[in-house]
């Protein structure tokens, strides 16, 4: 089994999707919210990036500057798609 893509929803209309293609060794970020559109790329074998990405998806998604226990959430779901 392979997990392509995941959609998260945040707080009042903030979204994300996770996504890696097969062979990339990229994973794809793209946060949506009201005032703004963006899209990162993340080393699939880098452990402190996907990290640094976890603190950036928990901040935008959330609204807010969380905790590590929130963070180690978003963390998780990037991990799926790591190396």
């Amino acid at each position: 089994m392979r997990i392509t893509r995941i959609d998260i929803e945040g707080k009042d209309g903030r979204y994300a999707r996770i996504s890696r293609s097969k062979n990339s060794p990229w994973i794809e970020v793209e946060i949506l919210t009201p005032d703004n559109e963006f899209a990162m790329g993340i080393a699939a074998n880098g452990e402190d990036e996907q990290w640094t990405a976890a603190v950036n998806l928990q901040k935008e998604l959330d609204a807010c500057k969380g905790t590590n226990s929130m963070i180690h959430d978003y963390y998780n779901e990037i991990r799926r798609f790591a190396d």
